[in-house]
């Protein structure tokens, strides 16, 4: 039998603090030792918290179990704060614990106020510094701390807030006054419930005094139901209500200015503009954020106010964008505004990438938005009344659920809330191929209007759009051409944005049709049927060439890597897949036998190809083709003599 033992040491217990004592009996002890804390502290403190380096076992607020190692102890203590009272959260929190310097108390769940530096998705990022609080949905909690107040002076309370939702109902904030940290002893109402939204912080502000001079705690109280995820809030402050300035900073194409040169907080401030020719007000941006009253007033906040005005240029119809100018890859797309709903991503233009259906669907840009954001297009158009305009763009997605919506409005000004008239309701987008999204609409008066577009992506990886036109609503054309080799017919010689062609054909004798060609990229339905633009189209087609002896393919010109075989047709016999013509793989014996092109036929496939050649009768001729595959099992080529796609006969 081995036995084994060793001599436990004590350690050192040191207490690190300030504004009062701290005792822990035993002052030194061995691993396991239950040590008890207590304290005295100065006037005007309130004990917080302990925290211990190492972390240690806590048997309950004052007591912990001793670890194998020395220990410090320190304190966060609450105390009287004096006006001006400032707090942004910026000093001894640790990420994701309760915010120190306060108490809370829980009115309803189970989570508490919460110190933020590394979280930014559901509009949690700061709104100044590196720090801020959040609370998480289905709570209401309380904040409590102590400020020393004097009658016969006016305050100013001021914070900056948000969620993550748009519905004020869904999140608000509240502040009181009392006599004690809970929320019983809440007695006098500083703000009332206030709703919150997504998107910018909202500064929010509140006058009062009191009417005597003592110690007072303040409490604020969150709450937040299951809708959103977080309030955010930032930068709490209390001042004696005092003046401000207010500074207008206007841009080339108009000027503005504010009733008020400076001004208290609380007081409102009426901003009035002159804008240039062919350009409209979009809106006003003000550092640091304010509360608005309408879209011309605010609410001045308790700081120095900046006011920038944004102007746009509103175009005319028609209007097409296929976002193929002045964009840049990766970054939000050129000519149009935004304002994101939630989500850290905007619209952003796109010609390079391709994977997660990203390809544009037509020419060689368009735009995308990641999962997980809502976010809007704005741009600005003069239209007229007693017209009806027609707005259409291409969409798609990638997922397999139908995770992303896209919805259309117009409205007076470039914002969500503005977006009162539906042109394309809410809508799923599909994944694969690009869907025609369109609507119409009219609007009351001769005027300059905001057009939106929203993109709301949720369980897919990008939302993808393309070739945006706005028009009247008219009906185009459709025209063919090509007589000399075969007839096209159409349901429809003119048509509405959206409807649906129609196509069938007779060839001329001797003629092989390959495809149809066209003036403008369409949403094809099948090979014979279409989705009518919101422009006038001209079909004609192609057929096969007929080729001279002596004739060879080495599928050297006119081919795009992984995609069908220029001048030949085809037939699947069986499978899903094609031949390909290849310049990039080399694996699986896919090397070239000469050159650098050639065509593969993917596994699991039969599929024949077809192209014409001008013979003669009684005449031999010789016809060899070099082949191989990468397995020991036969695979099979069979050349035939070809009188027309569908019939071949007579095995060589």
């Amino acid at each position: 039998m081995v036995v084994s033992a060793y001599l436990a040491q004590p350690h050192a217990i040191i207490t690190n603090v300030d504004h009062g004592t701290l005792t822990a009996a035993p002052a030194s002890a061995i691993v396991g030792d239950t040590i008890t804390l207590s304290h005295t502290l100065d006037d005007g403190y309130a004990f917080d918290r302990y925290f211990t380096t190492p972390d240690v076992q806590w048997i309950d607020g004052n007591r912990f179990i001793m670890p194998d190692e020395d220990v410090t102890i320190r304190w966060t203590l609450i105390y009287a704060h004096t006006v001006p009272f400032f707090e942004g959260f910026e000093e001894d929190n640790i990420q994701g614990t309760d915010i120190v310097g306060w108490w809370q108390e829980s009115e309803f769940g189970t989570k508490n106020w919460q110190a933020n530096s590394t979280e930014t998705s559901k509009n949690r990022q700061p709104y100044a510094g590196q720090w801020n609080a959040t609370l998480v949905y289905n709570n209401t909690d309380w904040l409590f701390t102590k400020i020393t107040l004097e009658t016969g002076k006016q305050y100013i309370f001021s914070m900056y807030a948000r969620q993550d939702g748009a519905t004020a109902n869904n999140a608000n904030i509240s502040v009181y006054l009392g006599n004690a940290p809970k929320k019983s002893a809440m007695t006098t109402e500083i703000m009332p419930e206030t709703g919150l939204v997504n998107g910018n912080y909202q500064g929010l502000v509140a006058r009062f005094s009191v009417s005597e001079t003592q110690e007072y705690i303040l409490g604020i109280r969150g709450k937040i139901n299951s809708s959103p995820f977080y309030i955010s809030i930032d930068n709490i402050r209390i001042t004696e209500r005092l003046p401000h300035t207010i500074t207008c900073v206007s841009p080339e194409a108009g000027m503005f200015s504010a009733d008020l040169t400076t001004a208290y907080a609380v007081d409102t401030v009426t901003l009035s503009a002159i804008i240039s020719d062919g350009y409209v007000l979009s809106r006003y941006i003000t550092t640091p954020a304010v509360k608005w009253i309408d879209d011309n007033r605010f609410v001045m906040p308790d700081e120095d106010v900046t006011i920038r005005m944004e102007t746009a240029p509103f175009y005319t119809v028609p209007f097409f964008d296929g976002f193929e100018e002045n964009n840049q890859q990766g970054r939000p797309v050129a000519g149009w505004l935004q304002q994101s709903i939630s989500g850290d991503s905007v619209w952003t233009a796109n010609s390079t990438l391709t994977n997660y259906n990203r390809t544009p669907f037509a020419g060689n840009w368009n735009v995308t938005l990641w999962a997980d954001n809502t976010d809007w297009m704005f741009k600005y158009f003069a239209l007229e009344a007693g017209k009806e305009y027609r707005l259409s763009l291409y969409a798609r997605q990638y997922a397999t659920s139908s995770g992303a919506y896209l919805q259309a409005g117009i409205g007076s000004t470039a914002i969500n809330d503005s977006m009162k008239v539906a042109i394309i309701p809410s809508s799923p987008v599909k994944s694969g191929a690009y869907q025609l999204f369109t609507g119409t609409f009219t609007v009351p008066e001769n005027g300059a209007y905001a057009l939106g577009i929203q993109g709301r992506g949720a369980s897919s990886n990008h939302l993808s759009i393309d070739d945006i036109r706005l028009t009247e609503n008219v009906p185009h054309t459709i025209q063919t051409t090509n007589s000399e080799l075969g007839t096209i017919t159409l349901n429809k010689t003119q048509a509405m944005c959206g409807d649906t062609i129609r196509l069938s054909r007779t060839m001329a004798e001797g003629e092989l049709f390959v495809r149809y060609t066209t003036n403008t990229t369409l949403l094809w339905l099948n090979d014979s049927c279409f989705r009518m633009p919101d422009e006038d189209v001209i079909i004609g087609m192609t057929v096969l060439p007929t080729h001279s002896l002596p004739f060879f393919e080495g599928f050297e010109e006119d081919n795009t890597d992984q995609e069908a075989p220029k001048g030949w047709l085809q037939q699947s016999e069986a499978g899903g897949s094609v031949w390909i013509a290849n310049s990039t793989q080399i694996d699986k014996n896919r090397q070239p036998y000469n050159g650098k092109w050639n065509v593969t036929l993917r596994y699991n496939n039969t599929d024949w190809l077809f192209t014409k050649l001008q013979l003669e009768a009684d005449t031999e001729y010789e016809m060899y083709l070099f082949a191989r595959q990468d397995n020991s099992n036969k695979s099979i080529v069979r050349l035939n003599r070809i009188v027309s796609p569908r019939c071949c006969y007579t095995e060589e």
